[in-house]
């Protein structure tokens, strides 16, 4: 799952990408939510995982379950990249699956991390969580993040900048320049309850959707 914007951030520092390569939450829904992440990886042993069979789907995982089974249904691999976009807040115990996320990687692999700090309720097949770049530094503490490579952006493509210690900047911003940038997404846009705040007459923010985009390196065995 993902969007344009994250594509292009694992695009950019694919030569990081080492196989064998999985990615968790590989699942294609809709054009709208499906990124091919398995067209960047060419050439390496990519497996997608997800918790029901579909398209992109090699094999069915529940990553919350028994490490053990995990390691079973996976034929006892490690994997030296893991990709994980807009999937953890869809998990309601997110802590077991960091844990077992991580124990499944080489010590010195490379995870892309990416989960939303503001967004919109989406259910797939629920939603549970928005994170903080402090959280995930939390939920993932065998890896080290690179604040050189990690990023934030919202679904408009290109609106994407370096990841700060503070989010706010991107992400509480005029409400002229969100409507300007959201206008023409029409009903499907993030930005559709626009029309809510027009109604309004004092207002001179907004808070644009967001997610955290984050490299990070295994240090621990």
């Amino acid at each position: 799952m993902g969007d344009v914007n994250q594509l292009n951030w694992v695009h950019k520092n694919r030569d990081l990408i080492r196989g064998p390569v999985i990615e968790v939450g590989s699942r294609h829904y809709t054009s709208n939510s499906s990124v091919d992440y398995r067209g960047l990886c060419k050439g390496l042993e990519f497996v997608g995982v997800d918790l029901s069979q579909g398209d992109n789907v090699d094999v069915v995982i529940d990553f919350t379950a028994d490490l053990k089974t995990i390691r079973a249904q996976l034929g006892e691999r490690s994997f030296r990249t893991v990709i994980c976009c807009s999937v953890l807040e869809h998990v309601e115990d997110v802590f077991t699956m960091a844990r077992n996320m991580s124990a499944i990687v080489e010590p010195g692999g490379v995870m892309f991390l990416s989960a939303p700090f503001t967004w919109r309720f989406h259910g797939y097949p629920s939603d549970y969580w928005r994170f903080t770049p402090k959280a995930l530094r939390f939920l993932f503490p065998d890896f080290e993040f690179r604040d050189d490579l990690s990023t934030i952006s919202s679904n408009m493509p290109g609106d994407m900048r370096d990841l700060a210690d503070d989010p706010n900047p991107f992400v509480v911003r005029p409400a002229e320049e969100l409507k300007s940038r959201y206008r023409f997404l029409g009903r499907f846009g993030m930005f559709n309850r626009l029309r809510v705040a027009t109604s309004l007459d004092n207002y001179h923010y907004m808070l644009a959707p967001s997610c955290i985009n984050m490299v990070g390196f295994k240090t621990a065995a």
